[in-house]
């Protein structure tokens, strides 16, 4: 069942897609597509999840357990 790994080019433009779309992306799409990825590319989407996180949030520290 298991299908040809993605190119190193092909994981490049999933890292983008990943990160343009990451509103508009069920959860399982996304994982679909995040689970083609290899460790490297996978950093490089979880960098990307956690700067949205943040921005939308507005504070880098959101899940910080320190309190102000």
């Amino acid at each position: 069942m298991g299908a040809e790994p993605l190119s190193e080019a092909e994981q490049d433009n999933l890292v983008v897609e990943l990160a343009v779309n990451i509103e508009t992306f069920t959860e399982e799409e996304f994982e679909e597509r995040y689970n083609q990825l290899d460790n490297l590319h996978k950093a490089q989407v979880n960098a990307d999840v956690r700067e949205f996180a943040d921005n939308a949030v507005g504070d880098e520290h959101w899940d910080s357990d320190e309190t102000g």
